[in-house]
């Protein structure tokens, strides 16, 4: 069976969907800036401070900003305490603005390893596919191999009985080879005694 074709099954026996597969396969992209490949599926990076952030961090800085200002030329106790809460709460409020742009790098973070373990299951579960296929074409070969090597025993066999066969042979001809010359002899003595009486 061709790798291709066992690929198949396996998605068969898996139940993955083509479409599946190929929005995997289709995951990349090409940049038109700059020419490189991006995969859409990879974090983008978090800025340093995002514009919410920086817009957070100027109205924090302008609340406070004004309070002391307002502490500053009005000299009233109720100012002190509103100016005193405002200088508290604004950097709270920018602290709480970054927290809130990390939860959603971490939300974007979690989204992408949960998407990343659906795809390394899915490569995992093929693999397992792949391995139990090899596993039977290993078996398969092993059962060649016994096979061989049974052949190649009873070849030797053969070779050495052929062997004696030969040796056999050979000691046959030359006490055929022997008897010949004994008999050619005969014949010729016969011969001479014939003809040396007639």
């Amino acid at each position: 069976m061709t790798s291709k074709g066992s690929s198949a099954i396996a998605d068969e026996e898996l139940g993955i969907s083509r479409a599946r597969i190929n929005n995997q396969k289709n995951r990349l992209r090409v940049d038109l800036n700059d020419g490189t490949l991006q995969d859409e599926g990879i974090l983008r990076r978090v800025k340093n401070h995002t514009v919410a952030e920086k817009a957070v961090a100027v109205t924090a800085l302008g609340a406070v900003g004004t309070s002391m200002a307002a502490m500053i030329l009005e000299g009233n106790p109720l100012l002190y305490v509103a100016g005193l809460l405002s200088s508290i709460i604004a950097p709270y409020s920018v602290y709480q603005q970054v927290k809130l742009t990390d939860i959603a790098a971490l939300k974007e973070t979690h989204a992408k390893l949960q998407e990343e373990v659906g795809r390394l299951s899915f490569q995992n579960k093929r693999l397992k596919a792949s391995v139990t296929e090899l596993s039977r074409t290993v078996e398969r070969l092993e059962d060649v191999e016994q096979a061989l090597d049974l052949i190649t025993n009873t070849q030797n066999q053969s070779v050495s009985a052929f062997a004696e066969q030969v040796r056999e042979n050979k000691e046959l001809l030359s006490k055929l080879q022997v008897s010949h010359m004994l008999h050619f002899l005969r014949i010729k003595s016969l011969l001479y005694f014939v003809s040396h009486i007639c």
